[in-house]
């Protein structure tokens, strides 16, 4: 085969798996998300038995699901506060997943809703915010120290997910997509205590 054809070929091909991972079958969302609900009201008739609060039965696939129920208004979810102190003994992590959780409702609100725009600036700091601790929590995790990062417990249906991604990606359009406003700190945890134990 002509190498300049195969080369084509080849980079087409890279293209075509990149934009079918992003742009995700909706239909196969759907049948995933429609196991996993029955799969939740089956637990739920029986009792909680994992390490988060039952939840509503909502449609999956509306707002009110995705975020979830925050019933003492705090910013954070209750299934995933409930989660966050069954997962995390540590008191330095636990303060880092809680803040993270923070941002991640702010993530899914952008993923939800358009008309939300942060200034250049704003996005940057959040976008950031964001980044740092997750690199801290995956190297964490990376160490043996913790079993499950803040993301799994939050974004932990398909449907949260796909908006986590989402979010993230509308997060850093709003940064001009400009990979010189991402910060580099020195240390990999911005928590002395948890810095040593990488250390």
């Amino acid at each position: 085969m002509n190498k300049t054809i195969f080369v084509c070929i080849f980079s087409f091909g890279l293209s075509f798996a990149s934009y079918a991972s992003v742009n995700l079958d909706q239909e196969a969302i759907y049948n995933a998300v429609e196991v996993e609900h029955h799969r939740g009201e089956a637990q739920a008739s029986q009792g909680s038995q994992g390490n988060e609060t039952a939840e509503p039965d909502f449609d999956p696939r509306t707002p009110e699901s995705i975020r979830g129920v925050d019933s003492d208004g705090d910013g954070l979810r209750d299934s995933y506060k409930a989660a966050v102190l069954s997962t995390y003994q540590r008191p330095e992590v636990i303060e880092i997943v809680m803040f993270l959780g923070r941002e991640y409702l702010d993530i899914f609100n952008i993923s939800l809703d358009k008309s939300i725009q942060y200034s250049v600036e704003d996005a940057a700091r959040k976008y950031n915010n964001i980044r740092v601790l997750e690199k801290c929590v995956n190297e964490l995790l990376r160490e043996g120290e913790i079993l499950k990062t803040p993301s799994q417990l939050y974004a932990n249906t398909v449907f949260r997910a796909v908006r986590y991604r989402i979010g993230k990606d509308r997060l850093f359009s709003q940064m001009n997509s400009d990979i010189k406003l991402f910060d580099l700190p020195e240390k990999t945890c911005p928590n002395p205590t948890l810095q040593a134990l990488l250390e």
